[in-house]
């Protein structure tokens, strides 16, 4: 019954889709029961906190990057007196804020990508998140100093349970070489931890520096609902591609088994994809 009033406000279309969202959402399957799913290449990382620091530390962080940290943290410590805090004041999160967008711009440009946060009203968005936050327990920001000086931010919503990393920014102008990202992470999570929480968050993004912090990936879903003819059509065709990047993937990175195998593979696949959606 819901389902049928939930389509009834819909603009008329041949297909609905959702992205990045979880496999398991009960309120979306019962809106949507003859919703059709598929599992995204990318994923999000949790990573499970304990209630003592130092225990999760030796049990989540391999020996050799523990070892990593600590020397990284020893040389950072010459270059000035280290601090890091859970910022809380308006006008220091106000100024932290200024230098994330700094570190964000000059590490953006090297990359040549585009920053969405460059826009001012993005930006003020989520720096005005970060103060009303702070006074409504949710969101938290965190920043490494050295010297009192900015060095690296973190940034994100949380709850009395969970902390979501929404961003992360840093010096890489005067500190690429002290991995300051991965000590000021470091930081946040024991930080955590000593704030009860019991969830650190990576959120979507496929990095390697979020396994090495304990995070385990949790799929992410497209949800597909057709409502037309038309659109179990398109779906087909959405899927076909989608299943088409996978398979061609591996070859374009240089595999040598190009050829019959990836046609095979790809012609079985888009058989089941035709069966299925259009059944």
């Amino acid at each position: 019954m819901l389902a049928q009033h939930v389509s009834q406000y819909l603009m008329p279309c041949d297909l609905i889709t959702l992205e990045k969202l979880d496999g398991n959402d009960t309120v979306l399957r019962a809106l949507f029961p003859r919703a059709r799913q598929a599992a995204m290449r990318v994923g999000t990382y949790p990573s499970i906190l304990g209630q003592e620091w130092g225990l999760w530390r030796s049990n989540n962080m391999d020996l050799d990057f523990r070892r990593y940290l600590d020397r990284k943290r020893r040389r950072l410590g010459r270059s000035g007196e280290l601090h890091f805090c859970h910022v809380d004041e308006e006008d220091e999160l106000r100024r932290i804020f200024e230098s994330s967008r700094r570190f964000r711009a000059s590490r953006f440009k090297e990359l040549g990508a585009c920053d969405i946060t460059a826009h001012e009203d993005v930006f003020g968005f989520y720096r005005k998140t970060a103060i009303e936050g702070v006074h409504q327990g949710t969101a938290s920001t965190f920043c490494l100093y050295v010297d009192q000086r900015p060095i690296a931010v973190i940034f994100g919503l949380r709850d009395d349970r969970t902390f979501w990393l929404v961003w992360a920014a840093f010096d890489t102008t005067q500190y690429r070489k002290h991995s300051v990202g991965l000590l000021a992470t470091e930081d946040a999570i024991r930080t955590c931890i000593q704030m009860g929480l019991s969830i650190f968050d990576f959120t979507i993004g496929d990095h390697p520096y979020k396994l090495q912090f304990g995070g385990k990936k949790h799929p992410l879903f497209e949800w597909h609902i057709p409502t037309s003819l038309a659109g179990r059509i398109d779906l087909v065709r959405i899927t076909a591609v989608r299943e088409a990047k996978r398979v061609l993937r591996p070859w374009l990175k240089g595999s040598e088994s190009w050829g019959k195998p990836a046609r095979a593979t790809i012609r079985d696949r888009l058989a089941a994809v035709i069966k299925r959606d259009l059944n």
